[in-house]
């Protein structure tokens, strides 16, 4: 049993990132690639910034999306669910590796890059902690 959190990032044209009603259009897009996912997807909180833009989404309650977008041209998408054990995840590694091609394409990205599950809170700890 453990929380995983699947991290995306997408660099973009800044032209795109610092215009707020270019925002807006790359959160909707974004919103209705990761419905295909999880169809169940609602708005919980959204917080439109001068220098960028951040939401909450949320499947069932059990699933917390979270999106960011940087006007130095980085969007963010953050997903984190509890896997019991026994349990398959919400993505698989396909899913995750299509999404990405497909969000890069459609935003048009110059560079994505998405992590597989990071799983946290497991009775064995499978990271190494870095010193500073």
């Amino acid at each position: 049993m453990a929380a995983q959190t699947i991290l995306f990032d997408f660099t973009v044209d800044k032209e795109r990132t610092t215009d707020a009603k270019e925002r807006q259009e790359i959160a909707k897009l974004l919103r209705q690639e990761l419905e295909h996912i999880f169809p169940q997807l609602n708005l919980m909180y959204q917080m439109p910034m001068e220098h960028g833009y951040y939401c909450v989404l949320s499947e069932n309650q059990d699933t917390i999306i979270t999106m960011r977008i940087f006007q130095q041209g980085l969007v963010t998408i953050n997903v984190e669910y509890y896997l019991e054990n026994g349990k398959e995840p919400l993505m698989s590694f396909d899913t995750m590796r299509a999404m990405e091609l497909i969000l890069r394409q459609k935003l048009n990205s110059d560079r994505s890059k998405y992590l597989p599950p990071i799983k946290r809170g497991g009775y064995i700890d499978i990271y190494m902690t870095s010193s500073g």
